[in-house]
């Protein structure tokens, strides 16, 4: 048990809590940084919230969305987001054509502050 406190007083930047609630998983880190990521899939509106388990200190997080293979119809989507408040974001699904598809599943990763 030492040598664990005695790495950690060396460690400068260390994971303060980490854990997965509501299937997303998330990362608090002591320098501030807060890391999350998790699969969503669209609504019939062709969108989905997601609602962090934790939020952001402020809405300046960056995200981003990647298309899960949905079919031999649709081998790949668009997605979109759109951080809105340091509690929740959207994530947009469309064609290649621009129209809406809905029912597809996608994978997301948001990355800020949370101090």
């Amino acid at each position: 048990m030492e040598e664990v406190t005695n790495l950690s007083d060396k460690l400068s930047i260390y994971i303060v809590d980490s854990g997965t609630r509501n299937g997303i998983m998330y990362e608090q880190w002591s320098d501030g940084r807060l890391k999350m990521h998790g699969k969503g899939t669209s609504a019939s509106q062709a969108f989905s919230t997601i609602t962090f388990p934790i939020s952001f200190v402020d809405d300046k997080y960056h995200m981003v969305a990647t298309a899960e293979y949905y079919s031999s119809s649709y081998i790949a989507f668009l997605c979109s987001v759109q951080p809105n408040k340091p509690s929740y974001a959207y994530v947009y699904t469309r064609q290649h054509n621009g129209e809406a598809i809905s029912g597809v599943s996608f994978h997301w990763m948001a990355e800020g502050r949370w101090k």
